[in-house]
Formats: C-alpha cells, sequence, structure tokens
C-alpha cells in the first residue's frame, strides 16, 4: 500500500458570501482536490462550484474564455460551459491556418446530453491546435482552464477584447449569470 501526502506551505480561504469563495493558493506541490484554483497560483472565484479566474476574459453568452500568452491569445472553454455540457465524449478543433471573424465556430463538443460548436471570442488565424482535449475530451471536464483548445494570432485584439469581461467585476458578471441560470458545474 502506498500512501500519499500533501505538501501546503500557504493556502487562505476568503468566504465573500454564501456559495462564493474566493482562493488564493501560493508555493504549493499538490492541491487536491481543488487543482484548478491552485494551477499556477491564480485568484479564483467559485459560484455554484464553477471555478472562474479572474486572469482570463471571458465572453460569458458564449461560455468562453481568453488569456493572451506572449503574442498569442489561448482560447478555451470555461467551467459552466462543462458543466453545462456534461461529460465530454468528442472535441473536434479547426486546423492550424484557419482563418476566423470574432464569433465564428472554431471547434465542436460533443456530451452525452448536447452537441454545438465553440465560439471564437476574438478575430485571428488559429496558430496552435491543443491535441489533448481531442484525444482526451474529458480533459476539458477536469481542468478546462489549463486544457486550452488552440492559441490565435490576433487581427482586431485591441478592438475583441472590449466585448469581453475580466478581472474582477467580470467574475462578479459572471457569478451572477450562473446564479441567474442555476448553473452547477459539480466538482
Amino acid at each position: 500500500m502506498v500512501l500519499m501526502s500533501r505538501s501546503i506551505r500557504s493556502y487562505s480561504v476568503g468566504a465573500l458570501g454564501p456559495t462564493m469563495t474566493v482562493v488564493h493558493c501560493q508555493g504549493l506541490k499538490q492541491c487536491d482536490p481543488i487543482p484548478r484554483q491552485c494551477a499556477e497560483g491564480r485568484t479564483m472565484a467559485a459560484e455554484s462550484e464553477c471555478n472562474i479566474p479572474e486572469d482570463r476574459y471571458y465572453w460569458i453568452d458564449k461560455h468562453v474564455w481568453a488569456r493572451p500568452v506572449g503574442d498569442l491569445v489561448e482560447v478555451g472553454v470555461t467551467d459552466p460551459a462543462q458543466g453545462l455540457a456534461g461529460k465530454m465524449l468528442v472535441c473536434r478543433i479547426k486546423r492550424v491556418g484557419r482563418e476566423l471573424k470574432r464569433g465564428a465556430s472554431a471547434a465542436t463538443l460533443e456530451s452525452g446530453k448536447w452537441v454545438g460548436g465553440v465560439s471564437t471570442p476574438l478575430s485571428g488565424v488559429i496558430a496552435e491546435v491543443n491535441e489533448g482535449p481531442e484525444k482526451d475530451p474529458e480533459e476539458l471536464n477536469r481542468d478546462p482552464y489549463g486544457a486550452w483548445l488552440f492559441r490565435m494570432t490576433p487581427t482586431h485584439w485591441a478592438e475583441d477584447v472590449k466585448e469581453l469581461v475580466t478581472g474582477a467585476s467580470g467574475v462578479q458578471e459572471y457569478r451572477a449569470r450562473i446564479a441567474q441560470e442555476g448553473i452547477q458545474c459539480g466538482h
């Protein structure tokens, strides 16, 4: 029998409401069962068990996120998206070199109760595709913020980013939508 242990040096949790928690993780080697909160030491809010990192830009209506990474912008689905869809069964992402306008379908996801497109929150050209979710679609359920779908070379980022929400105010707006629609992520 192998015993597993966790090493946590600094961990604090502050309650911001009946179902809201902000988690700050620093200097962690492992932080199960809440890996999304502790990955990369980021600040994240949780509403109805849905995690919402403050370091992303969100298109709330489409349940997608964007994050600048160097000259590219990484895009993925949110925790509420995977909560609504359920267990992911299939993930198909458009190929590198594909030029897309904001709102165009950049990927298709299929779960046991839903099939649909993933809208791109910005205009640009797909520069990289993450093959992980295509090989293991449930990766999107386990870690929707670590399992990005694709990276784009943006063509109009300065304009597109104005249509997205981010930071504490973006998280608050997304929290309100989650509560209003009764979305549960069920981790």
